[in-house]
């Protein structure tokens, strides 16, 4: 059995990440019994065959036999290595590590990567407060509500609506000291000849790593 500080932290992280929260966060789950059934994301499943265990703190795929801790499903979902799923949870649960950059990234490539993550929770904020308050977003409200989507799903899965201006957001990062550059790299501007134009999407809806922070933005019509 495995012991000193890696082993230690390993467990800090174990004890203070709750596996039904972080798998919940990205596959809806239903309890049953014991224990917590969902549909599998690798797979296209329409029988839930996702198990999570919360007395154990694994979960198990029983049609594509993947299971495992949470670092194991931080690996799958995030498709990174244990190290940086490590890095990941580490900074979810609050728990110092004594490790270098993740990937031997450099002080700037960090920098640049934090900037981003940090602008894309500001952009995720921007849609999901024009959602929830806006009256131009009033037809989406209505939509969800429509679909049977709850309150509660639109806070958990940061539902959003963009107003059907190109340069909405736009001017929303100018004033908040963000550059188009940025929003360009995190995929909410495109370049065109006369200058940035944002996509017009109807709704949006956030993705999140386990670490909390926006991983990915879908769009609809």
């Amino acid at each position: 059995m495995s012991t000193g500080p890696a082993f230690d932290v390993k467990e800090q992280i174990k004890r203070a990440v709750d596996i039904v929260d972080l798998v919940g966060e990205s596959v809806p789950l239903r309890r049953e019994g014991r224990a917590y059934k969902g549909l599998c994301p690798w797979h296209d499943d329409s029988r839930p065959s996702l198990h999570v265990n919360p007395e154990r703190q694994t979960f198990r795929c029983f049609v594509c036999n993947i299971g495992g801790d949470i670092f194991t499903f931080v690996e799958k979902r995030e498709n990174v290595t244990f190290r940086e799923a490590l890095v990941i949870l580490a900074e979810r649960a609050g728990v110092p590590l004594a490790l270098g950059r993740p990937g031997g990234a450099s002080a700037e490539e960090s920098d640049e990567r934090r900037k981003l993550f940090q602008a894309a929770a500001w952009a995720e904020q921007q849609f999901h407060d024009c959602l929830l308050k806006a009256a131009e977003a009033e037809p989406a409200r209505r939509y969800l509500r429509a679909r049977g989507i709850s309150d509660e799903s639109i806070l958990r899965y940061h539902l959003g609506f963009a107003p059907n201006e190109w340069d909405w957001l736009l001017k929303r990062a100018r004033a908040a000291s963000i550059s188009p550059a940025t929003l360009e790299k995190i995929g909410l501007l495109r370049p065109r000849p006369q200058g940035p134009a944002r996509c017009r999407p109807w709704r949006r809806h956030g993705r999140r790593r386990a670490d909390g922070r926006p991983r990915a933005a879908g769009a609809r019509r």
